[in-house]
């Protein structure tokens, strides 16, 4: 199992853990609502979606249902997940081959995967023949920032 197969499938616990809750919600509405729309925005924040993200999300299904693309809380799931498609393959870009050093810097709340997520990319860069250098910051104890040099 390569690299990316690995990390796809330790997502895979966060999309389905994301799903469920975000199913949950629109479950518990008849109608889709201001406040519908208030529980789904923090279903995902919480579950680290990010603001920006989150609002577009949330226009996007606004959209849906003023086109009547979504008429009921049962099309809220799919209609989301194809515009989460949408977005992630408009930013679908391989990085840029470069000669210097090359800094990842990833930002998350805690207990999101970061530090194995920057594990797992360490031993893939080292087994590429890759030089690296680890570093950690945490500016408070609710927010952490860790970066990998490769």
């Amino acid at each position: 199992m390569g690299f990316f197969s690995k990390l796809r499938k330790g997502l895979e616990k966060t999309k389905h853990s994301l799903i469920q809750n975000i199913e949950t919600v629109v479950r518990g509405y008849a109608k889709i609502d201001d406040d519908m729309y208030d529980d789904l925005e923090a279903v995902m924040l919480t579950g680290d979606i990010g603001v920006e993200t989150t609002e577009y999300l949330l226009d996007q299904i606004r959209t849906g249902v003023k086109s009547k693309e979504i008429k009921d809380g049962n099309d809220v799931v799919p209609y989301l997940e194809k515009c989460i498609v949408a977005l992630l393959n408009e930013n679908d870009e391989p990085l840029p081959e470069t000669d210097g050093p090359r800094v990842i810097f990833i930002v998350g709340v805690n207990g999101v995967g970061k530090t194995t997520t920057i594990g797992k990319l360490a031993k893939y860069y080292k087994k590429h023949l890759k030089w690296g250098m680890l570093a950690a910051g945490d500016t408070f104890g609710a927010a952490a920032s860790e970066q990998l040099t490769i």
